[in-house]
C-alpha cells in the first residue's frame, strides 16, 4: 500500500516537502523530498494542495509516483490554474529513494475564455534517461459579455506553448540489495537493464537481453553468498536486479529470473510464448515437487498441462521469437529431461513410465528441439544416477 503527504511551506524559509511510505505486510518504507523549483521551471503558488500517490507504471521502472497539484484562484473567476508537480521515487531496501521531481500537467483558465490545457507524458529511453514530453490544447470560448477588441486580445494572448520533449538522468541502474553491490556487478546490472530497456525494439533485441540475463544469474548467486548478511542473527541477503534475483539464507541460497520482466520484455508479440516458458519453469521447475529446503524430486504428472501450453505457444510463434527464447527453452528442457531423482518409490517404475511417455508424447509434437528431448525423457528411467524416493541434500 502506498500512502502520501505534502506538507506545505507556511513559514518565512523553506519549502513545501512530500513525504511518502509503501507498505508491504510489516514492512514499512519511507521517503522524503523537497519540492524545489529552478528558473525554468519555478514552484508554482498555490491556494491549496492536493497529493496523489501510485505505482508509476513505466516500462523499465519499479517506481512509486507522487502527483502534488498545486491550485490557485477559484474556477470560474478571472484566473484559475492548476499545476501538478510530479516526483518519482525508487525502492531502496529500507527506504524510498528519491529520483526526479519537476512539472507535470498544467490546466488555465482565464476569464472563462482562454482554456490551455497541458499534459505532461513519461516513459524511459533506451539509454535508461527519464523522458518527459508536454503538449498544450488551446481552446477560445465565444464570450458575448465581452467587447471584440477583449476579445481579440484575449485571442492574442491565448497562446499554446510549442510541444517539447526533454530528457532528464536518473540514478538507477535496477540493482536492489540489502548487501552491498561489486562494481563489477553493477556494472553488470546496468548493461542488463540497458538490454531490457532496448528488448521491445526487435526479437534479436529481445534475445541478447535474455542470453545476458541467463549469464548473469550465476553471477549474482555467486555475489549473494559470499555476502555478509545485513543481519547476522537472520543470515539471509537478497540481491535483485533488471533479470533476475538471487538470495542467501542460512547456508543455501538460489536465483532465478525475474519473469514479469521478461514478460514485459516480450511485448505482445511474445507474450504468449514468454508466459508458457514461465508456467513451465515455476518456481524451480513445474515438473519439481519440493521436499526440502534443499529442492525437490521430479514429479513428471505435474508437468503435462504446462508442456501442452508450451507447445502450442511454440508452434504458433514467430520464428523470431523461438530463436530469443531458444537458450532458455533448452536450459529448462535440458533440466527436466536429466533429473532422474523421481519422488515415485522404486515399485512403482511402470507408473512413472507412463507419465514420462505422455510427456514424450507432447514433447514430440515441439517443433525443433522436442523429438530428441523426448527421447531424452523416455530414457531417463535407465539412466545411471536413477534415484526413486528422491530427497535432495
Amino acid at each position: 500500500m502506498l500512502m502520501g503527504a505534502v506538507v506545505p511551506f507556511t513559514g518565512v524559509a523553506g519549502r513545501p516537502r512530500i513525504l511518502v511510505a509503501l507498505q508491504a505486510g510489516d514492512s514499512v518504507r519511507k521517503g522524503e523530498a523537497e519540492l524545489t523549483g529552478s528558473e525554468r521551471e519555478p514552484l508554482p503558488s498555490a491556494d491549496a494542495w492536493t497529493i496523489e500517490v501510485a505505482p508509476a507504471n513505466l516500462y523499465g521502472a519499479s517506481w512509486s509516483r507522487v502527483d502534488v497539484t498545486a491550485t490557485k484562484g477559484q474556477a470560474g473567476k478571472d484566473l484559475f490554474t492548476t499545476q501538478t508537480v510530479v516526483s518519482f521515487f525508487r525502492d531502496d531496501g529500507p527506504t524510498l529513494r528519491h529520483l526526479w521531481t519537476g512539472l507535470g500537467d498544467r490546466h488555465e483558465d482565464r476569464f472563462d475564455a482562454c482554456r490551455l490545457d497541458t499534459t505532461a507524458r513519461f516513459e524511459l529511453s533506451a539509454a535508461g534517461a527519464l523522458v518527459r514530453t508536454r503538449r498544450t490544447i488551446r481552446a477560445v470560448a465565444d464570450r458575448q459579455d465581452l467587447t471584440a477588441d477583449q476579445v481579440a486580445t484575449l485571442q492574442a494572448e491565448c497562446v499554446a506553448a510549442p510541444p517539447d520533449r526533454e530528457s532528464f538522468v536518473v540514478a538507477d541502474d535496477g540493482v536492489y540489495a540489502d548487501v552491498p553491490v561489486s562494481t563489477p556487478l553493477r556494472s553488470l546490472a546496468r548493461e542488463n537493464r540497458r538490454l531490457f530497456l532496448r528488448a521491445r525494439r526487435s526479437p534479436e533485441d529481445l534475445g541478447r537481453f535474455i542470453a545476458h540475463s541467463l549469464a548473469l544469474l550465476p553471477q549474482l548467486e555467486k555475489e549473494v553468498m559470499d555476502a555478509t548478511p545485513p543481519d547476522p542473527e537472520l543470515a539471509s541477503a537478497t540481491i535483485s536486479t533488471t533479470a533476475g534475483q538471487a538470495y542467501m539464507m542460512d547456508s543455501g541460497g538460489a536465483s532465478g529470473l525475474n519473469w514479469d520482466g521478461i514478460v514485459a520484455a516480450a511485448g505482445p508479440r511474445g507474450r504468449a510464448l514468454a508466459l508458457a516458458l514461465r508456467r513451465l519453469r515455476g518456481d524451480e521447475g513445474v515438473w519439481i515437487s519440493a521436499r526440502t529446503d534443499y529442492g525437490g524430486c521430479h514429479q513428471p504428472e505435474q508437468a503435462t498441462k504446462a508442456l501442452r501450453q508450451l507447445v502450442t505457444a511454440w508452434n504458433a510463434a514467430p520464428a523470431g521469437f523461438r530463436d530469443a527464447f531458444a537458450q532458455l527453452m533448452a536450459r529448462d528442457l535440458r533440466e527436466m529431461t536429466t533429473n532422474a531423482c523421481f519422488c515415485d518409490h522404486a515399485d512403482q517404475r511402470a507408473k512413472l513410465q507412463r507419465a514420462l511417455e505422455r510427456n514424450a508424447a507432447v514433447l514430440e509434437r515441439l517443433a525443433g528441439p522436442g523429438p530428441d528431448a523426448a527421447a531424452a525423457l523416455r530414457a531417463l528411467l535407465e539412466d545411471d544416477h536413477v534415484n526413486f524416493n528422491c530427497s535432495p541434500g
